[in-house]
């Protein structure tokens, strides 16, 4: 029988979008707001790939990590520097750790 995992995830990612999403949209400018939101499903997927033992849910953790963290290293970077004069913005993106993409090696 095939394990759905999908459910939980799902759940808290809905109640992000519906509930933070809009407060974060009208505080700040739209680039912004979707790093916020996109990071943050990030660092959900990241506190439950955390000690996970079944390798079914960690292949499915694996993918929705590559989908919300890709990229959001290089991202946080731009952001930092297209608005670095703004106290706001940087003060509410200086919450996020910096280099959280794993390191490809040969590349």
């Amino acid at each position: 029988m095939k394990k759905f995992y999908i459910k939980k995830p799902a759940l808290v990612l809905f109640l992000l979008f519906a509930f933070v999403y809009p407060k974060v949209g009208d505080t700040y400018p739209q680039d912004v707001a979707d790093f916020i939101m996109k990071r943050e499903g990030c660092n959900y997927f990241r506190e439950e790939m955390s000690g996970e033992k079944d390798i079914d849910k960690m292949r499915d953790l694996n993918n929705q990590l590559d989908y919300y963290c890709k990229g959001s290293d290089q991202k946080l970077s731009d952001l930092k520097n297209k608005y670095k004069n703004n106290h706001a913005v940087n003060k509410e993106l200086s919450h996020y750790e910096e280099n959280i993409e794993p390191i490809e090696v040969g590349k």
